[in-house]
């Protein structure tokens, strides 16, 4: 995980409103979190296409 400033909430909102008004939207990768190890080889051979982002999958409708 990281994270970078990148201005006020001024700033902010200026810059998602452009992206909004341009129909611009960020690139990511998605995996499921029972991936992550794969995803972490990915991160490290450099093959994740821009962003991976995890994800917990949902269990099966009516377990538990």
């Amino acid at each position: 995980m990281g994270g970078a400033y990148i201005g006020n909430r001024v700033t902010m909102r200026h810059m998602l409103t452009f992206a909004h008004d341009h129909g611009m939207v960020p690139e990511v990768e998605l995996m499921p979190m029972s991936q992550i190890n794969e995803g972490i080889q990915r991160v490290k051979d450099n093959k994740a296409r821009y962003r991976l982002v995890l994800f917990n999958e949902l269990p099966p409708v009516g377990s538990g």
